[in-house]
C-alpha cells in the first residue's frame, strides 16, 4: 500500500498455500488479486490471465507459472516472496515487469530478504554487485567479534530495513541490432542464424518513435508482430521475446559464445578486401558487425525492381545490397544456361 498501491503487477511465492494466502491478503486489503498455478484447471487459469490483463486484477500471485513464456508489459511492479539462489531463475522473475509499454516509466522490484546472508539467496542487490540492505558487513562484524555460528542461528533475525535503489534497466538490450537507413525508412534489424530477421522500421513520415514490428522468415514472408507501431524500446522488446519464445535468438545475444572466438580466414579476406581496418586480435562478433556495417546497405530501387518483376523474392526490401545482387547473379546464370 505505500509504496505500490496504484501499480499493476505479479507476486512469486514459494508454494500454491503460500499463493493462494497471499491473495486472500490482497484482497482483505482492497486489492483485487487471484492466485494462478500449474495443477489449477487450464480453462480457469486463462480466465484468471484474461482478467489480469483486461486489468480487472490489480495483480497476479503465482507458483511456477509466470517465469517465462509469458507478457504483460504493462506490468510495473514485482514481489519477490519466492527465495531462489538460482540467479536465471531470478532475471527470469523480475524480467516479467520489464518490458516497456506506453505510458510506462519503470517497474517496481519489491524483494523480501530475511534470511540472505545464511543461505545466500539472489537478490536485486547481488545480482548488481550491490550490499543494498547492509546485511554482508553486519555479518563480517559479528564473525569479527567472534560470535560462533550456531548462535547466530539461534538469535532472534536481524530488524528488516527497505531500502530502494533506481536501476536502468530498460533500453538495456543483450542482442545485437543493426542500424539500415535508407531515404524512405530508418530500420533495426535482428538477424538469426537461419537468416531470418525481425525488423523495427519507421518511415520518414512516421512520428520519431513509432515503429512498425515485423518477422521475415528465410523465404522472405513477412508476419506483422504488433498490429500497432510502437515506441522503439518497446518495438525491440517484443522483437526479443519473439525470438525467445521460438528459441532461435541465442546466436543474436550480445554473450554468445562465437562472438568471442578467433575471426576466421574468410571474415578476414573479407575484410581487406573491402578496405576496413581492424585489430590483429579481432573476434568473430567484431569482424561480423564491422562486415554488417559495411555490407548492410539495403538493395537498390534497381535491384528490387528486377527482383519483383523476375519474382525472385517476396519481400526484396529487406534484402541488403549484397544479398540481392547475389540473387541476381543467380538468376543471370540460370537464364544463361
Amino acid at each position: 500500500l505505500d509504496h505500490g498501491e496504484n501499480r499493476h503487477g505479479v507476486v512469486f511465492a514459494v508454494s500454491v498455500k503460500h499463493a493462494q494466502s497471499l491473495a486472500e491478503c490482497f484482497d482483505h486489503y482492497g486489492i483485487t488479486c487471484e492466485a494462478v498455478y500449474g495443477d489449477m484447471p487450464k480453462d480457469k487459469r486463462q480466465d484468471v490471465l484474461a482478467r489480469y490483463e483486461n486489468p480487472e486484477l490489480q495483480l497476479l500471485t503465482n507458483v511456477g507459472v509466470l517465469t517465462e513464456g509469458w507478457d504483460v508489459p504493462d506490468t510495473d511492479i514485482i514481489l519477490m516472496a519466492r527465495p531462489t539462489k538460482s540467479k536465471t531463475l531470478y532475471i527470469q522473475c523480475i524480467g516479467r515487469g520489464l518490458r516497456l509499454a506506453p505510458g510506462k516509466t519503470d517497474c517496481l522490484i519489491m524483494d523480501f530478504t530475511d534470511n540472505t546472508t545464511r543461505y545466500n539467496i539472489c537478490t536485486l542487490g547481488s545480482l548488481f554487485g550491490k550490499d543494498l540492505l547492509g546485511l554482508t558487513e553486519k555479518k563480517k562484524k559479528e564473525e569479527e567479534d567472534g560470535e560462533e555460528h550456531i548462535e547466530r542461528e539461534r538469535s532472534t533475525h536481524w530488524p528488516l530495513r527497505s531500502t530502494t535503489q533506481k536501476i536502468d534497466l530498460f533500453d538495456k538490450s543483450h542482442f545485437v541490432w543493426d542500424k539500415v537507413e535508407t531515404k524512405e525508412a530508418l530500420s533495426y534489424k535482428l538477424s538469426f542464424m537461419d537468416g531470418s530477421a525481425c525488423w523495427c522500421t519507421r518511415t520518414m513520415t512516421d512520428e520519431k518513435d513509432s515503429f512498425k514490428v515485423v518477422f521475415v522468415s528465410t523465404s522472405g514472408k513477412e508476419k506483422e508482430l504488433s498490429t500497432e507501431k510502437l515506441p522503439l524500446g518497446y518495438a525491440m522488446g517484443t522483437c526479443e521475446d519473439y525470438a525467445r519464445r521460438l528459441k532461435i535468438g541465442t546466436y543474436s545475444q550480445k554473450d554468445a559464445a562465437w562472438r568471442t572466438e578467433p575471426a576466421t580466414e574468410k571474415q578476414i579476406s573479407a575484410l581487406k578486401r573491402l578496405g576496413i581496418d581492424f585489430n590483429p586480435d579481432i573476434t568473430k562478433g567484431e569482424a561480423n558487425d564491422l562486415l554488417n556495417q559495411k555490407m548492410g546497405i539495403p538493395a537498390t530501387e534497381k535491384q528490387i525492381w528486377f527482383i519483383l518483376h523476375n519474382n525472385l523474392h517476396p519481400n526484396p526490401k529487406f534484402l541488403t545490397k549484397a544479398e540481392a545482387g547475389r540473387i541476381i547473379n543467380e538468376y543471370k546464370k540460370i537464364e544463361a544456361v
